[in-house]
C-alpha cells in the first residue's frame, strides 16, 4: 500500500524549501496545473499528461499535508460517498 499521507508530508516539505505554502497560493498552483493538463491532454502529448495529472495530485497532497488533513481517509471516505451514490442510482 502506498503512504499518500507520509508522501504528502515529503512533497510540502520540499514545496517549504521553493516557496510559502498557503491554501490559497496552492489551489490557484492547482488550478493552473489543470489547465496545463487539459492542454496536454488536447495537444495528444501523453507524457506531458501524465505530468501534469501528477502535478495535480501532489499540489493536493501539499495542501492537504499543510492544513493536516488525513488524505487516505479523506479518499477514502470519498470513494465511500461515491460508491453509495451509484448503488442508490444518482
Amino acid at each position: 500500500m502506498f503512504d499518500l499521507n507520509g508522501f504528502a508530508k515529503q512533497s510540502y516539505e520540499v514545496a517549504k524549501q521553493r516557496g510559502t505554502v498557503n491554501a490559497e497560493t496552492m489551489l490557484k498552483h492547482c488550478a493552473t496545473e489543470v489547465v496545463e493538463a487539459v492542454q496536454a491532454k488536447n495537444a495528444e502529448s501523453r507524457q506531458n499528461y501524465i505530468g501534469e495529472l501528477a502535478d495535480v495530485i501532489n499540489c493536493i497532497l501539499i495542501l492537504s499535508a499543510n492544513e493536516n488533513i488525513d488524505i487516505e481517509m479523506a479518499l477514502t471516505q470519498c470513494l465511500e460517498k461515491n460508491t453509495k451514490r451509484v448503488q442508490e442510482g444518482k
